[in-house]
This record gives structure tokens, C-alpha cells and sequence, in this order.
């Protein structure tokens, strides 16, 4: 095999597994309740409240607590935004950062950065 072959076959030996990597589904193990109106055709996201976080997870790292509602995922402003918004806002790669704006149950508001992992 020529060593130009070779060198190439090398390249793409390394960097086929790093372009999967990257394109692997991000997750933050983050356990939500969300409340919609509207119906079938026009639903609106009325809130999203955290039920809970996987242990060891971003979600738990970042301190989200059960009864905390997001106010904001991303650019989406929850209250009245279109369900396939959110999830669009919540589709993460391995290695995206996802920034929320998350009412505390006290009333505090407070924004967090978390940063989408592979699901073990």
C-alpha cells in the first residue's frame, strides 16, 4: 500500500469515530412535568416543572430541584411557546451547552448553562 494511501486511511481511521462523537445525542437527565392548553392542532406549553434529575447528571450538577419551573430554554420563552419549540430547543448533541432560565420554588429566579453529555 502507498504510503499516501496508508496516511489517508489513517485520517479517516481517526476521524470517523470523532465525527460520530460528535454528532451522538446530548443528555442532561433532567425528569420534567409539562402542562399544555389548546387543543390538538394549536397546543400551547403552559409550564415545565423539574420532577427530578439522574444522579450524577448535568441536571443535578447544575442544582435543578424538584417544583423548579423553567421559565426559558434556550431563546424559547416556555409559557405560550409551541411544544416542538421546546423540544427543538431541547434536541442537545454531546458537547452543546443548553442554557435555561428556571424559577426556584421561593420565588428566585436564577439562569444556568448546562452541558449535554453522552447517556450512560
Amino acid at each position: 500500500m502507498p504510503i499516501l494511501t496508508r496516511r489517508l486511511a489513517l485520517i479517516a481511521a481517526l476521524t470517523l469515530p470523532l465525527a460520530a462523537w460528535a454528532q451522538a445525542p446530548g443528555w442532561i437527565g433532567l425528569e420534567t412535568d409539562v402542562a399544555v392548553s389548546g387543543s390538538f392542532f394549536n397546543a400551547r406549553v403552559q409550564t415545565i416543572t423539574v420532577k427530578g434529575s439522574k444522579p450524577g447528571s448535568p441536571a443535578e450538577r447544575a442544582g435543578l430541584k424538584p417544583g423548579e419551573r423553567l421559565l426559558q430554554v434556550q431563546q424559547v420563552v416556555v409559557a405560550g411557546a409551541e411544544p416542538d419549540a421546546v423540544r427543538a430547543a431541547l434536541k442537545l448533541q454531546v458537547g452543546q451547552t443548553l442554557a435555561l432560565r428556571v424559577r426556584a420554588v421561593d420565588g428566585q429566579e436564577r439562569t444556568l448553562s448546562l452541558v449535554a453529555e453522552a447517556k450512560p
